[in-house]
């Protein structure tokens, strides 16, 4: 599952929650202590809406990249939320990838 790629990620937990897992960050931020965490999949932004989501959407054999910002004071603008200051998950399909 994509869950299990990020198992060992240093500032992220996996966690299991109702029939699925979440990823969340392990470092509070600006005061909150919440856990958010930004995720990006060909540079769109994806929202993990309900456990499980993540896993069910990307098999790990579609994966082409991941790049993980566990502090949001390091994530690079293009993957900025606005208000949201949160750690942040890049990933790239292979078929992303391929594209020019």
């Amino acid at each position: 599952m994509f869950t299990d790629l990020l198992q060992a990620a240093s500032g992220f937990r996996v966690t299991s929650s109702g029939a699925g897992r979440i990823v969340q960050s392990t470092r509070a931020t600006s005061g909150t202590s919440d856990g958010c965490v930004n995720f990006f999949v060909d540079r769109t932004p994806f929202e993990q809406v309900q456990p499980g989501d993540l896993d069910t959407a990307f098999p790990p054999g579609d994966i082409g990249a991941i790049e993980l910002y566990p502090s949001p004071n390091d994530v690079p603008a293009e993957f900025h939320v606005s208000g949201r200051e949160c750690a942040t998950i890049a990933m790239w399909t292979k078929a992303g990838l391929s594209r020019p």
